[in-house]
C-alpha cells in the first residue's frame, strides 16, 4: 500500500529513481487522464511496459487523453515499467518497491 511504501522509501530518494523520456503532442492536445496503481496492477502482467497507448487499448483511460497522471490508490503486487506525464510520490514509491520503474514523460509540442 502507499502507506507501507512511504515507510520504506523516503520522498527525497524518489526523484533519483525516476527515468526521463520525451513524447511529442499537437499544440491543442491537453486532455489529461488519471489512473490509480491498483488499476494498473489488475490489468497488466509482471514486467509489462505501461504507456498511454496501452492504457487506451485496454480502455483504462479516455482515447482522447494525451497525458496521464498515476496515483497511489490501492495495492500493486508486481513490477511494472510505467511511462506517464505525472506521478504522485507514493505511486513512485510503490512501483520501486515491487521492482518496477517510473518513467516520467515530458511532453513537447510538435511544430
Amino acid at each position: 500500500s502507499a502507506e507501507e511504501a512511504h515507510q520504506i522509501i523516503e520522498e527525497k530518494h524518489v526523484e533519483i529513481h525516476v527515468e526521463e523520456s520525451v513524447d511529442y503532442i499537437g499544440p491543442k492536445d491537453n486532455k489529461k487522464a488519471i489512473i490509480n496503481i491498483d488499476t494498473l496492477s489488475s490489468n497488466y502482467e509482471a514486467h509489462e511496459i505501461v504507456n498511454i497507448q496501452s492504457m487506451k487499448d485496454k480502455k483504462l483511460i479516455d482515447k482522447k487523453a494525451k497525458c496521464v497522471k498515476v496515483l497511489a490508490r490501492g495495492i500493486i503486487d508486481k513490477p511494472l515499467r510505467v511511462k506517464a506525464g505525472e506521478f504522485s510520490v507514493p505511486a513512485v514509491e510503490m512501483l520501486l518497491l515491487t521492482g518496477g520503474q517510473a518513467i516520467h514523460v515530458t511532453y513537447k509540442v510538435k511544430k
